[in-house]
């Protein structure tokens, strides 16, 4: 009988840390976790340093174009921030890489509206685009916002928590309906937890404030 309680608690244990595992990275944001060759030996600050000289150097604040900032992807230096423009859409004259513990961050500057998207470059070699659906987040928001097209962004740079065991980054966001110039819908906060290693934990919705758009 003793055997068997034991064995009961075992499995229930291995049962939960299996469920905790799947509730960690759930189906619904894989869309937004990707993995990428240049990545594989993660990000070199040396080379985007350099690379940031150079552009500096050659392409000032007005030429800053795709076409002076491209003939530099073929500088060694610059080669895997050309790679991470490219995958996010950019150019290497608007992203900006800084690190934090042992992840990185990355912004993208819009100069047209003025915004700024961000992602995440985790010690496991993912590069996470911060800006998911809060619907994949809240099936909830979805029934009850089910006529609406948003249109999520971020209303800043995250704050930046480092605790014992963990990195928690917490992005205030608003989603508009359908465009920037529309109302506003929802305002909410996406908070992005990382192990002490740099490790992807968990992504939660939090303080959702539907009340601006009544």
């Amino acid at each position: 009988m003793t055997k068997f309680i034991w064995l009961s608690l075992i499995l229930l244990s291995l049962y939960s840390s299996i469920c905790m595992a799947i509730s960690t990275e759930p189906k619904e944001i894989q869309t937004y976790i990707h993995q990428y060759d240049f990545l594989a030996d993660g990000f070199s600050m040396q080379n985007y340093n350099a690379c940031k000289t150079l552009i500096a150097k050659n392409c000032p604040a007005k030429s800053a174009t795709p076409d002076c900032t491209n003939t530099l992807t073929k500088e060694p230096s610059c080669e895997q921030l050309g790679k991470l423009s490219q995958a996010i859409g950019s150019q290497m004259a608007l992203v900006a890489v800084k690190e934090q513990g042992n992840v990185m961050l990355v912004s993208q500057a819009f100069i047209a509206d003025g915004q700024d998207e961000y992602y995440i470059i985790t010690s496991t070699k993912q590069l996470i685009d911060t800006n998911i659906d809060p619907f994949k987040l809240d099936t909830r928001l979805q029934k009850k916002y089910k006529n609406a097209t948003l249109l999520p962004l971020h209303s800043g740079a995250p704050k930046v928590k480092r605790l014992p065991n963990k990195q928690v980054f917490t992005f205030s966001m608003k989603a508009h309906d359908t465009c920037l110039a529309c109302k506003i819908i929802l305002a909410y906060d996406l908070q992005f937890s990382f192990d002490k290693k740099g490790k992807f934990i968990d992504a939660i919705l939090l303080n959702i404030d539907s009340r601006i758009s009544k």
